[in-house]
């Protein structure tokens, strides 16, 4: 890429990051929500059909906003050395 095109493409990569960020910033928000709700009525009655259903839908989310954190991370880290 020339500088020029580099400069150009710079403000769309912010306001994807910004995108991606405030996603990540609403799933923490959603979990720290909801957490207390879900050590009472998912976690304290043990294992059934539903409860299995729910974890993976629940925490294979929050692998997903991890990955991002750590992928965002990566990349700012590749960005910042340019």
């Amino acid at each position: 890429m020339t500088d020029s095109t580099s400069s150009l493409a710079t403000p769309y990569l912010n306001i994807e990051y910004m995108s991606y960020f405030a996603a990540i910033a609403l799933s923490c928000y959603d979990y720290g929500l909801t957490l207390e709700r879900e050590i009472r009525l998912v976690w304290r009655r043990g294992f059934s059909t539903s409860s299995i259903l729910y974890y993976a839908v629940r925490y294979s989310a929050v692998l997903g906003t991890l990955s991002c954190i750590v992928d965002l991370a990566y990349h700012n880290n590749l960005l910042m050395r340019r």
